[in-house]
């Protein structure tokens, strides 16, 4: 192979995917990448992940370079440059193995290997930070198949290739769920490209020959092994709850990736209508489909008993590797583009096989080379395109809402994508809008238990909550067993400030889940045991608050940590709040309610500055957020700062009139600054909004007195 075939592959990949770079985090990187404590050190935390290998490249990324999002996309792209290149050397041994003349063979893989790195329906595998589980295992499987292959027909190099072989498949499997299918690959190549069964030949001197066929069990020893070996550990460690849907039946969500399948060879051909997030409907496939894969089926049983074994092989691997997400196991997402990465490795070499079979007559010869220029050019430009949307989150998941205009998840990643650029107005929009689609969605189907839960969420963030309470207690009278309906009333019973009612709904969703765990979404177990935490110490059952808060922080997450923190510096255990909320902060550096509780567990033991500093970075982050700007001023005013405890109540007041406890401590502010008359002023508005409050009361009296205001040791 000529050494300027390689460099042109891997200058097409450095081109096409540069614009990666600035890809910033989004989606499940957040949480894989960003809040994952596990990759901040090399060894022994990424060894316990569900997927180890993947998380060690998350940790080697991080040790090279923080969270600087290059480093990884640069990673991703190596490997996709990297998968390239092997199936550039599987791709030509193949083709030879099975009857193609070995010019062909090499042109066809190059021009497979091409394809596949520049092709749009990549992107979100190579693009997507987390998608590195797709391109790990494709590469894993792409190395397996040519190592094995090599062994096969290189005796001299059998050994070292087929232990490099069951390497992969360890490795690959331990990467993610695409090498499910690797023993089901190995075998179709070795029914397609392995040498037959001898038959026994006449030597020159009249004795039989040896059989030429070698010995192929330890290829399928050690790859079995090395795979099963790490399919258990990954399954000892992975939740069912987190990828499966556990109320999806398998021939349901069969049925359904009939149309998906469909969906993604159809954007392997046109890619025009690619998305994040898919909101596929369960069910039957339409008939287009149906007849999709008929003939599908028809061809690979006619290729596999008297087509082209070239053919045939590269056809059975661009299917095999949807077995393991598209088939009988039901995962949560129904669809996702990043699981055809493998596939679309054996899609390749069948347009390639296509190209230069039409070149190889007279017509062909001049267009085919052009065609296939034109078709690569197009494609590589489609994927840069795509690459752009990419870079701008809201952009985004604005295109994902186009194309899936009800589907929950996309309006929250929407409006996240607005909170995170500081557009607080954008963000109102897209939840009014989330409700707006789930009203429409109820009606068509008002029985859903699944749509008034995501209803009534939708309405707490608009601040509807007596709509949120109704649609919510409307959820449990329909699912009364549903732990996800009783635990979004409870939550609203807390906010609403009845916490024996909370604690009512939140102990009966805890029970519903406690005998069915491993199936339920970690994340939903979690929210039950941080709200009834709350729930429990509001009503003076502390220790059972601080146990049950304890439990949901297993597993380092920030929320419960963060509730956790919160009710320890209420009982004045600063120190242990300290440690909490610092291990929160650690998790999670870009979450502002952990920064602005840290700060305030900070002012508490005494550390003013860096209570002052942490306080700071949080509004630099989110500077609409009127709380954390009343903290700030909260933590100047106990360091004896009144000016600068003035500015940052100030701007609190201004994002927050009504707000009685900002507007007794701009009081106490002016007070210290000797402006009576507007400390008085601010004092009986917080007294108009708060005719409860002692405080606000007192400290007017104090004002038009002109005597010291009282500052509270905690906030008010």
């Amino acid at each position: 192979m000529r050494y300027w075939r390689l460099l042109a592959l891997l200058a097409a990949a450095a081109a096409v995917w540069a614009g990666t770079l600035g890809v910033p985090f989004v989606f499940h990187d957040q949480t894989a990448i960003v809040s994952n404590l596990r990759i901040r050190e090399l060894w022994p935390a990424p060894a316990g992940a569900p997927w180890p290998v993947l998380e060690w490249t998350f940790a080697l990324d991080y040790a090279l370079g923080g969270l600087a999002v290059a480093g990884y996309h640069l990673t991703n792209v190596a490997l996709h440059a990297a998968c390239g290149l092997v199936l550039l050397d599987l791709a030509r041994r193949s083709l030879e193995a099975t009857g193609v003349a070995p010019a062909r063979a090499r042109v066809s893989a190059w021009w497979a290997a091409l394809l596949f790195l520049v092709h749009p329906l990549q992107s979100e595998a190579v693009t997507l930070v987390t998608g590195r589980a797709e391109v790990l295992a494709g590469l894993a499987l792409l190395a397996m198949l040519d190592l094995a292959l090599v062994g096969e027909r290189t005796p001299r190099w059998r050994g070292l290739a087929w232990t490099g072989a069951a390497l992969a498949a360890g490795l690959g499997m331990a990467a993610g769920p695409t090498m499910l299918a690797a023993p089901l690959a190995l075998a179709w190549l070795a029914r397609s490209a392995f040498a037959r069964p001898a038959t026994l030949r006449v030597s020159y001197g009249g004795q039989p020959a040896a059989p030429t066929r070698p010995r192929r069990w330890p290829l399928w020893a050690g790859v079995l092994v090395a795979w099963g070996l790490a399919l258990a550990l990954v399954l000892s460690r992975v939740h069912p709850g987190t990828v499966l849907a556990a109320g999806t039946p398998p021939l349901v969500y069969l049925r359904a990736q009939l149309g998906v399948t469909a969906h993604y060879l159809r954007l392997f051909v046109w890619p025009d209508d690619l998305t994040i997030d898919y909101a596929w409907p369960a069910g039957a496939p339409g008939l287009g489909a149906a007849f999709a894969w008929a003939a599908v089926a028809v061809a690979l049983a006619w290729l596999a008993r008297r087509g082209p074994r070239a053919a045939a092989l590269w056809l059975g691997l661009a299917l095999l590797p949807l077995v393991p997400t598209s088939t009988l196991l039901p995962l949560a997402d129904v669809a996702a583009e990043r699981r055809m990465y493998a596939s679309v490795a054996g899609l390749a070499v069948l347009a390639a096989l296509a190209g230069t079979a039409l070149a190889r007559r007279r017509p062909g010869r001049v267009l085919a080379p052009v065609a296939a220029v034109v078709v690569v050019l197009a494609l590589a430009a489609a994927t840069m395109a795509r690459i752009q949307v990419w870079r701008d989150p809201v952009a985004l998941w604005q295109d994902a809402l186009a194309r899936t205009p009800a589907k929950q998840r996309v309006f929250r990643e929407l409006a996240a994508s607005y909170v995170r650029r500081g557009d607080h107005v954008h963000a109102a929009r897209v939840v009014a809008a989330e409700s707006f689609a789930l009203e429409r969605a109820l009606a068509a189907r008002p029985s859903d238990p699944d749509l008034l839960v995501a209803l009534g969420k939708a309405y707490a963030l608009q601040g509807r909550v007596s709509e949120a309470l109704a649609v919510a207690r409307r959820a449990v009278r329909l699912a009364p067993t549903d732990p996800a309906a009783r635990a979004e009333l409870g939550a609203l019973l807390l906010a609403q400030a009845d916490p024996q009612g909370a604690v009512a709904q939140l102990e009966i969703a805890e029970a519903l889940v406690a005998g069915r765990r491993r199936w339920i979404d970690p994340v939903t177990l979690r929210t039950v045991w941080t709200n009834l935490g709350w729930a429990y110490a509001s009503v003076g059952r502390t220790d059972e608050a601080l146990a049950v808060l304890r439990r949901a922080t297993d597993g380092d997450d920030v929320n419960a940590l963060e509730s956790l923190g919160s009710i320890l510096g209420l009982l004045g255990a600063w120190d242990d709040a300290r440690a909490v909320l610092e291990r929160a902060n650690a998790k999670d550096p870009t979450n502002v309610t952990v920064q602005r509780n840290l700060g305030w567990v900070y002012a508490n033991l005494g550390r003013f500055a860096e209570a002052n500093a942490l306080l700071e970075r949080a509004i630099l982050r989110e500077p609409n957020e009127p709380r954390t700007h009343g903290s700030l001023g909260w933590v100047r005013l106990r360091s004896g700062r009144p000016a600068g405890a003035l500015h940052a109540l100030t701007i609190a007041a201004e994002l927050e009139p009504d707000n009685a406890k900002v507007l007794v401590m701009l009081g106490i502010a002016r007070a210290r600054l000797g402006e009576w008359q507007a400390a008085a002023a601010a004092f009986a508005r917080a007294v108009k909004l708060a005719p409860d409050s002692p405080l606000a009361r007192e400290n007017l009296n104090r004002a038009r007195l002109r005597q010291p205001p009282i500052l509270p040791p905690n906030l008010p």
